[in-house]
Parts: C-alpha cells; sequence; structure tokens
C-alpha cells in the first residue's frame, strides 16, 4: 500500500520510486552540504556516497551527495494522498508526439532536455536547442556516462553538426560527456564559464580536444551574444563581467565557487523566453535579481543546480515566474524546493521521472512532449 500511495501522488510508474530511492543531488561538496542534509526531506537510500566520476589528484567537487535517511513520518497519509483528477489538471500544452523525430520541430525552435538515467551516478545535463532554420545548440555534455546517452540520442536524431557548443561550467557532469559526443561530428563556435583552466581530468580532456581540432574557447560573461541563427540570439546574463578567481581560491576544491562560475544563458524568441541557469546557487540567484531583474521573466526555466536546496530561492522562483520549470537529474532531489515551484504555479517536470522533454514553439504558442507518457 505504501508503493501505491507513493506512485498515486505523481501519477507516475515504479520509475518515480526508483528515482526518488537511487540518489539525491546537493551542494557541490562544499562547507555547505550538512546544511542540505539537514533540509532535504528525500535523499538516496543507498548505502554508498555516490561520487564524482573524477579521479584526479583534485577533487572535482561536482555536486554529489552522501546518503541521509528518510524521515520518520514519510509514509504517513499526510505525505501521499491521491489527488482528485480534474479537468483543469489536464495541460493543453501537453502533446503526444514522437520526440526523436527531427522533422516535427521544422520551422519551430526545438529544446530537448535529455534524460540521462543511471542507477548510481549523477550523469548531469544536456540541453539541445534547434533553430527554426534547423541550427544546432547544444548546452553542456553531461557525465562521461550521460555523454554517452546524448551521444545516442543526437544519433537518433540524425545531428551530425553542433554549430555552437556551449560548456556552461566546468564541472565533469556538465563537460564531462564532450568526448563522445564530438567524435564523430563537426563543432562549430564554443562558449563557456571563464574557468577555463580548471585542472580536473574532464576538463583538460575538453581543452585538449579543442586544441587538436583548433577551437577557439570563448569564456562568457553578461552581455556576451552568441548568435545562434540569422534571427535568433542567445544572451549570457552571468557571469558578470568583473568575474576572476580570487587568490586564496582553489576553484577544483570549492564545489560551491564552480557552480557559481556557470553560465546563465537567455534565450528570447518573439514571444517566448527559454532561461538556461546551469549550477547556480542562492548567491548568484541574488545577483542577478539585482543587476538584471527584467531579464529573468521565462516561459521555461532549466531550474537550478539539478532541483537542489542550494538554489531556487523563493524570490528567484518568483522573479522568473516561469510557466514550465524542468529539473535534470537522474534521481529526484527535493521536495521542499519542488513545493516552492508549485505554490508559484510553475509546472514542473524532473528527468527522473517524466523522461527527456522536449519544447516546441513558434515564438507565440508553446508545447511540450516527453517521451514517458
Amino acid at each position: 500500500m505504501r508503493f501505491i500511495k507513493f506512485i498515486s501522488l505523481f501519477s507516475c510508474t515504479a520509475i518515480v520510486l526508483a528515482s526518488l530511492l537511487t540518489g539525491c543531488v546537493k551542494n557541490g561538496g562544499d562547507t555547505a552540504a550538512s546544511n542540505y542534509e539537514s533540509s532535504s526531506k528525500v535523499t538516496s537510500a543507498s548505502s554508498q556516497v555516490i561520487s564524482s566520476q573524477e579521479t584526479d589528484s583534485k577533487s572535482d567537487n561536482s555536486g554529489m551527495g552522501s546518503e541521509s535517511t528518510l524521515p520518520d513520518d514519510f509514509w504517513d497519509d499526510s505525505y501521499f494522498t491521491a489527488p482528485d483528477t480534474k479537468p483543469e489538471d489536464i495541460d493543453p500544452n501537453k502533446v503526444s508526439l514522437d520526440i526523436y523525430k527531427k522533422s516535427q520541430s521544422d520551422g519551430k525552435l526545438a529544446v530537448w532536455m535529455f534524460a540521462m538515467p543511471s542507477e548510481n551516478e549523477h550523469t548531469g545535463d544536456c540541453i539541445l536547442l534547434r533553430s527554426p532554420k534547423g541550427k544546432i545548440m547544444l548546452i553542456d555534455t553531461g557525465s562521461k556516462q550521460g555523454g554517452e546517452l546524448v551521444d545516442g540520442y543526437l544519433t537518433k536524431l540524425g545531428i551530425n553538426k553542433i554549430d555552437v557548443l556551449v560548456i556552461s561550467h566546468m564541472h565533469s557532469d556538465h563537460v564531462g560527456g564532450v568526448a563522445s559526443i564530438i567524435a564523430e561530428r563537426e563543432v562549430g563556435a564554443v562558449y563557456g564559464s571563464p574557468l577555463r583552466d580548471y585542472q580536473s581530468i574532464a576538463s583538460r580532456t575538453f581543452i585538449t580536444e579543442l586544441r587538436k581540432r583548433k577551437i577557439k574557447y570563448n569564456a562568457l560573461s553578461a552581455g556576451t551574444e552568441i548568435k545562434f541563427d540569422a534571427d535568433l540570439t542567445v544572451e549570457a546574463l552571468w557571469p558578470n563581467k568583473n568575474y576572476s578567481v580570487p587568490d586564496e581560491m582553489i576553484p577544483e576544491e570549492d564545489g560551491t565557487f564552480t557552480n557559481n562560475s556557470s553560465a546563465v544563458l537567455r534565450l528570447a524568441y518573439k514571444n517566448k523566453v527559454f532561461l538556461f541557469t546551469g549550477d547556480i546557487e542562492s548567491e548568484v540567484e541574488r545577483s542577478l535579481i539585482a543587476e538584471c531583474p527584467e531579464k529573468l521573466k521565462c516561459d521555461v526555466l532549466k531550474i537550478p543546480h539539478h532541483g537542489s536546496i542550494t538554489s531556487s530561492t523563493q524570490e528567484f522562483v518568483k522573479k522568473t515566474n516561469a510557466d514550465y520549470g524542468v529539473i535534470t537529474t537522474y534521481a529526484f532531489n527535493d521536495f521542499d524546493v519542488l513545493n516552492r515551484y508549485t505554490e508559484n504555479k510553475t509546472r514542473t517536470l524532473i528527468t527522473s521521472i517524466n523522461g527527456t522533454v522536449m519544447f516546441l514553439t513558434d515564438g507565440n504558442n508553446l508545447q511540450y512532449a516527453t517521451d514517458r507518457q
């Protein structure tokens, strides 16, 4: 009966339970870790500490966490009450289609936020954009394992060229999949976090590959514009222009600092806006609210830091005021964060539950589909 209660809350398959109990993404291995553990309601039921794939002498600190226990009243009825199904609960913007049939996006802006399932590894982020004229942008590449999955998605979609590649920041769950993804594909312009000298196996592999191909790495800062297509421009909102690494700082040993180096990108297409946030934490959210509040309102939000409690402050949730939010993670993360978006009437999708999410828009109307119905 407990499992039935659990499934009824999300109107989902047993994937939900597997997702919830597989693991939990937390603050990027830094001194705020204890705050995460005390505030999370659901974390890993696994007996092992899930760690980054990095084996370099310096820790990657990319956002993995250790186990903690479920609250005593987790299985109480107060947690799992089957909701009434009402007509207004049905989202008219959700459509049923084959999200891997590329031709369905012809003439529209398409955005895929990939699911990268794993039993015990945080596989990270990867987002694919296809312009109305067919240009391709890839934001992040997931971990090494995640990149192998993304390579399969791109092959299925028939994508052989990446016109623009963006690495939001240098943690392995965002840059680790580069090798498998670009091995057989042409790559155009490359942009990313200003931490280009980050010392980890994943980041060094990435930079070495660019040098082999004689591709320039362009560091992003607020105000940088990426010409994605003739009538489509992506604007960087973060890092700010005076971003620098303090003398005493070792980014490879400070997960929060590296998370906060994430490029935040705003894509406006006619009347629709997408906001891609990497792994920014609360400090950067507050800076964005102070520096460019008018640019945060969006229709679709890539929820920061995989839905971790380190991010998504009440103020940021309200300021972005998104119609849809997507948590990209291999396991569900934190109820408190989910509730903030729900209370703000942001419909939230979780890739470990809903699978890959695809948004389609002509600039006026917005539709979405998932690969798990």
